[in-house]
Parts: C-alpha cells; structure tokens; sequence
C-alpha cells in the first residue's frame, strides 16, 4: 500500500459530480489542450475540488461562444479591423488555458487581417480575405468544439 503523500502524488481526484478525474488522465487531452499548460492551471486549484479551474474553463466556453458569434457577424458585414480585434481578444484566454490550436488559427486570422489592413483591401480582395478568414474560422469553431468536449469530459460535465 502507498504512503498517503506517495498516494497524493501518484493519483490526484476529485469527486465532481458523482464522477472522478485524475490528473494522470491529461495525456489524454494531449490532442485538444497543451497538457504542461494545463496542469500548471490545474496547481491553482484546492487539493481536493477543481471549482477555480472548472469555472475558468466554463467562463472560457462562454467567452469562446460569444466571440465566435461576435467574428460571425464581422465576417458578414466584412469588418477587418474589428475581426482582427476579436481573433486577437479571444487568443489570449485560449493561449493562457493551453488551447493552441484555438489559439494560432486565431493567430493566423490576425495575420491575414494585419496584410488585408495594410494593403487596404477593397472590393474583391476584401471578399476573398473574408472567405479565407471564414475557413479559418470554421476551422477555430471546429477546435474548440473538440477542446470543449474533451475539457466537458475531463472535468464530468458531459
């Protein structure tokens, strides 16, 4: 039998609604998050409950939503300036919880908003540059609906 501290090393729980996780079970989020991010974040909890690091990946759902929603409608009335202030805005928040796939498609939408700005694209440059940012959207869509299932998992909100 394992002394209690080698125990407490080895396998850290919590019970979160009737369902347990382990620490030892992040790399198996290795697809969705950065793990050594993550497990950094998950230090800033209580020892034996995850309600800071849960609200702050659903505040982080939320935010995403909202966000995308927000892009959505840039992308529709082709507002660049205001696209690339929300890929930039929701990088942060994806960077800081180690969703890096979130968070460089963000990165690229920004990129490509900088190179539209700067050439002041007009008419179908412009069009184009929404189309690829749409691509890339859909594609940040398609990312956090991975990461969101898989964090929803990880913390027995499924």
């Amino acid at each position: 039998m394992l002394q209690h501290a080698q125990m407490s090393h080895a396998f850290q729980s919590t019970a979160t609604g009737g369902r347990t996780y382990q620490i030892s079970k992040l790399p198996e989020l290795d697809y969705a998050i950065d793990v050594k991010i993550f497990r950094e974040i998950l230090e800033l909890d209580d020892e034996d409950e995850q309600y800071f690091t849960r609200s702050l990946v659903c505040e982080f759902f939320a935010l995403a939503q909202r966000t995308f929603a927000e892009m959505d409608e840039c992308l529709e009335s082709q507002d660049i300036k205001q696209l690339w202030t929300k890929a930039r805005f929701l990088r942060g928040p994806s960077a800081t919880l180690g969703i890096y796939k979130v968070e460089s498609t963000c990165a690229r939408i920004e990129q490509l908003t900088v190179v539209a700005d700067t050439l002041q694209a007009e008419g179908d440059s412009k069009s184009t540059l929404c189309n690829s940012s749409r691509i890339l959207l859909d594609q940040a869509k398609q990312y956090f609906a991975e990461t969101e299932d898989a964090l929803r998992r990880f913390y027995g909100m499924d």
